[in-house]
């Protein structure tokens, strides 16, 4: 890329052409996508319009109204990019917030696997008690009975936590 020798210029063709450069210059980097070589053709186009004399004030408009256009194309650019970021965004959001419901949905599963094998062996205990209690010479009913209700619970208890939602 041509740096543009400002004090050398000196008539109205010579800022023309300079500006024609840098102008062309513009459309190649934006043609290209090259980002450092647009700002740096913004940078000679300030360059050109603060170091212009007043004769050429309608290039300077020109000149303005090109670094304007190659910051657009950035604009541009940066919010097309953005769009993208924002789509990634939203589908990253969704695989987080499925990842985290199956997670949840398995700490729930493994808690009530847990509360189901505690039941289970809780009322193996009990029937264990009861074939013992059966088996003396002397049973206490009211111990039976106290098994039996107990196994109940635990049933009714297994059922509800078995129960499909």
């Amino acid at each position: 890329m041509a740096k543009i020798n400002f004090d050398a210029l000196k008539t109205v063709d010579d800022w023309s052409g300079a500006l024609d450069t840098l102008i062309a210059e513009g459309k190649a980097a934006t043609r290209d996508n090259d980002s450092d070589k647009r700002l740096d053709v913004q940078a000679q186009l300030t360059d050109f319009i603060t170091r212009s004399p007043s004769f050429a004030a309608p290039l300077d408009e020109v000149a303005r109204a090109a670094a304007r256009d190659l910051f657009i194309e950035q604009v541009d650019a940066s919010l097309a990019a953005l769009a993208l970021r924002d789509a990634d965004l939203k589908k990253a959001t969704e695989l987080l917030k499925g990842v985290a419901a199956k997670a949840d949905a398995d700490a729930k599963s493994i808690q009530f696997k847990k509360v189901i094998d505690i039941l289970d062996r809780s009322k193996a205990a009990l029937d264990e008690l009861k074939k013992l209690e059966e088996t003396l010479a002397a049973p206490n009913l009211d111990l039976l009975r106290k098994i039996k209700a107990a196994n109940a619970s635990i049933e009714e208890v297994m059922k509800a936590v078995t129960k499909p939602a």
